[in-house]
């Protein structure tokens, strides 16, 4: 299997599986970034697991207000999961 290219395939498109794989990995970029500034400027870090539920929680608040702004049909039991 060549992951690579499933990779680049799932990154691009503006279906909602990629658009949810899109807002994912910035999401998690963004926050991996901010936990090193906040460690690097602060001396203040969080767990791993804290990352991981921030991001959760951002990507949670992004496709609900996309289910509210939107009359797009996104699952709500995807986004409340």
């Amino acid at each position: 299997m060549d992951w690579d290219r499933e990779w680049a395939s799932a990154m691009r498109g503006r279906s909602f599986g990629s658009m949810t794989f899109q807002l994912i990995w910035n999401c998690f970029v963004y926050s991996i970034w901010g936990e090193r500034n906040r460690k690097f400027f602060s001396g203040v870090h969080y767990t791993g697991h804290d990352v991981i539920v921030h991001v959760k929680e951002i990507v949670k608040l992004k496709l609900l207000s996309m289910l509210h702004n939107d009359n797009r049909t996104i699952s709500r039991d995807f986004c409340i999961a």
